[in-house]
């Protein structure tokens, strides 16, 4: 099953905080608790994997790279101090201030990045989150499932059923008339083919090799909500023939939504921001997360759909949850946003388009408000230049440190994010893709990043960023700690593209 206009709907929305997972930094005031002496500032790692659970390990960084930034008087306005790595710790010998801290976490996919941490502290802890599992291997070439799935009372037509991989995070929809007959009861014995043409990437991974620490389920939609589903027994893939595998499907007992939200609200704070936005987009989802402490959403969806202007903002629509006892909280998600499009000129008139949005994921709770709390940005600038339109050629020094700032609607974020995208023709050069470039957190609205981050010749946007809530430990410098609601307000600034002085 694939989804349907509204959860599509909502996972463009969500594109504005996509990047966040694996980029929230951490800091510790006093690094004391992992031995780092008073004259050293320091980054130290964890790496939250989730599958089934959300499991918590140090991140080795020992093959990874960091640097310190520390302020001098050069033309780069820094000098940089290589980190040592032992462990999940990277640390350096300086006395005094908090240096920016510019490292590289290694398992991004497909673009490896690096991310500079500019906030008030010395030393860091950095939470790096994927989903699924470190030790992933590739799905052998010739796998496959033999699957029966018996359901509670016969298929109908309006219905679309499908399995789903939590931790393998890959999902396959059944057709019906094709996969079995619509008014059967049960599907299969039925050969399914384990390639990525069948199966879907959620993580945006490549198909991973099922193991016994995943936990394939199946689910069973009428539009999006979910009425039925089953759990197979975990296993180990066979890399030489196929599994057989088998479950019998139950009924979802579902209870009303009591969730209120403000599209009129929405739609006057999402007219501000420039470049403007044409295409006013607003959905939810409730998703059975196992995820949900860092702010996420993925997992089996329990029901979702789109929100008019002209709504109530009341939503009653029904969901159950039956993955609750595994510890798959239901989360609810609001994602907004305007759209707007660009031929780019230099990138052969091929569209790019680019979003601002307001986003908030929430448990779900009786009469839960949201009120989209985070700032919004209205306008990003690079060098004191905004980026209010697009098309711009911006002259950059190449010796000489860039300036990124903020404005928006509020100035009570928790944290700023920005995100450095390079747009690039495809191989075919029929379309175009973006590629993360650098990515920086901090705490002020404005932010000086490295002189190497922009090549003379190449074309860029810019996703700003202002998050509230999710970390409340932040201001004791301790971001491991995460919880819900957390908010985010986005813009993508105006397409540019870099000259040389």
């Amino acid at each position: 099953m694939r989804a349907s206009a509204a959860a599509a709907a909502l996972a463009a929305s969500l594109t504005g905080c996509a990047q966040l997972l694996g980029l929230h930094d951490t800091s510790g005031g006093g690094g004391s608790d992992s031995g780092v002496a008073p004259t050293e500032v320091s980054v130290e790692m964890q790496l939250i994997s989730v599958g089934p659970t959300a499991a918590r390990t140090p991140y080795d960084v020992t093959h990874l790279t960091a640097n310190f930034l520390v302020a001098d008087s050069s033309a780069a306005g820094f000098n940089r101090v290589k980190a040592d790595a032992a462990g999940d710790l990277w640390s350096a010998p300086i006395a005094t201030g908090s240096p920016a801290m510019e490292i590289n976490l290694g398992l991004d996919i497909p673009d490896l990045f690096r991310r500079l941490y500019a906030v008030n502290q010395r030393n860091l802890k950095v939470l790096y989150g994927i989903y699924g599992h470190i030790d992933d291997v590739a799905a052998p070439a010739s796998g496959s499932l033999t699957v029966t799935l018996n359901l509670p009372t016969p298929s109908a037509a309006n219905e679309g059923i499908q399995l789903y991989n939590v931790g393998g995070w890959a999902n396959h929809g059944f057709a019906g008339g094709t996969d079995y007959a619509v008014g059967a009861q049960t599907i299969g014995p039925l050969a399914v083919p384990y390639t990525p043409a069948l199966w879907g990437s959620i993580n945006g991974r490549p198909l991973a090799q099922i193991t016994s620490a995943d936990e394939i389920v199946g689910l069973r939609y009428v539009g999006n909500q979910l009425t039925g589903a089953a759990e197979f027994t975990p296993f180990d893939q066979s890399t030489t023939g196929a599994n057989t595998i088998s479950a019998t499907m139950t009924a979802v007992t579902a209870a009303a939504l009591d969730v209120h939200v403000s599209p009129s609200n929405i739609d006057q704070r999402l007219a501000m921001p420039t470049p403007k936005g044409q295409t006013l987009a607003m959905s939810w989802s409730v998703n059975a997360a196992p995820g949900w402490e860092i702010a996420n959403g993925t997992g089996p969806l329990l029901n979702a759909a789109a929100i008019a202007l002209t709504d109530s903002g009341a939503i009653t629509a029904p969901f159950g949850n039956p993955f609750a006892a595994k510890g798959w909280k239901s989360v609810f998600t609001l994602g907004t946003s305007k759209a707007r499009t660009y031929a780019v000129p230099s990138l052969g008139n091929l569209t790019a388009t680019l979003y601002c949005g307001l986003n908030e994921i929430a448990e779900v709770a009786p009469a839960l408000t949201l009120d989209t709390p985070a700032a919004l940005p209205i306008v990003v600038s690079i060098d004191a230049m905004p980026l209010a339109t697009d098309g711009q050629n911006i002259t950059l020094d190449p010796t000489k440190p860039v300036q990124l700032s903020i404005l928006a609607d509020k100035t009570d974020a928790l944290f700023y994010q920005f995100n450095i995208y390079e747009l690039r023709e495809n191989a075919a050069m029929t379309a175009l893709e973006t590629h993360v470039a650098y990515v920086t957190v901090t705490d002020q609205p404005m932010v000086t990043i490295p002189n190497d981050v922009f090549v003379a010749g190449k074309t860029y946007y810019i996703r700003g960023h202002a998050i509230k809530g999710g970390y409340p430990t932040f201001s004791e410098g301790n971001y491991w700690n995460r919880n819900l609601p957390y908010s985010v307000g986005y813009l993508d600034a105006g397409v540019f593209t870099v000259s040389a002085p």
